[in-house]
């Protein structure tokens, strides 16, 4: 993701904090609860920017969550959410953790 926002680290990580915040946002309308989960999350991106594909894997001081209802969750997310505008001509992903609740702030 840094090499899309030529190397731009600022840019990047605000991108990734209104990611997480969407995510946040989309569980909270569908009354999913994210709060206590804590992922190592992997997203890939393709030329459109929309989400082809996301791994994760829930880290061991997370709170317990049922990996079907988390499955079901990501894929309606990746299909259905409002989500930051990922378009960039290139496939792109993004691996790092993720904590809910988020602290991150829109710009």
């Amino acid at each position: 993701m840094l090499s899309w926002k030529k190397d731009d680290y600022t840019q990047s990580a605000l991108l990734w904090f209104d990611f997480l915040k969407s995510m946040e946002t989309y569980a909270e309308a569908i009354q999913f609860n994210l709060n206590g989960l804590k992922l190592w999350i992997h997203i890939f991106w393709n030329e459109k920017g929309e989400i082809n594909h996301v791994g994760y894997f829930v880290h061991p001081e997370s709170r317990q969550i049922d990996k079907k209802e988390l499955n079901a969750f990501l894929s309606a997310y990746s299909r259905l959410a409002k989500k930051p505008d990922f378009k960039s001509g290139m496939k792109i992903s993004h691996y790092t953790s993720a904590s809910f609740p988020t602290f991150a702030t829109s710009r």
